[in-house]
């Protein structure tokens, strides 16, 4: 049980190895966290995430041929922390739907 206005959230993606025209593309596989609190009587939420927690998100790939051999490791995002306010004036946390009638 969490703590009263507590989520949590883990979130994981893998991707299997591929072959590719000239060689192979390693896994790719990856895990983000986040947790949030209702705060300020409901009126607010304060949110921190972890993105890549592991900081495992990489692109490693072995490409040949011929008269060639390369293996690659690349990573475009490291790990990255978030921390949100967000603060709702006069506006309730869950948008009220519209109710429509039928005619």
């Amino acid at each position: 049980m969490l703590p009263k206005n507590f989520d949590i959230q883990l979130r994981g993606n893998y991707e299997a190895p591929q072959k590719t025209a000239q060689g192979t593309r390693k896994a790719l596989y990856y895990f983000d966290f986040s947790t949030s609190k209702d705060i300020f009587n409901g009126n607010g939420t304060l949110t921190f995430n972890v993105l890549d927690i592991f900081n495992s998100r990489r692109n490693r790939y072995v490409t040949e041929g011929p008269n060639f051999y390369t293996e690659g490791d690349s990573q475009y995002r490291r790990r990255q922390l978030n921390l949100t306010l967000n603060y709702r004036i006069k506006q309730s946390k869950q948008a009220k739907k519209a109710i429509t009638t039928e005619q």
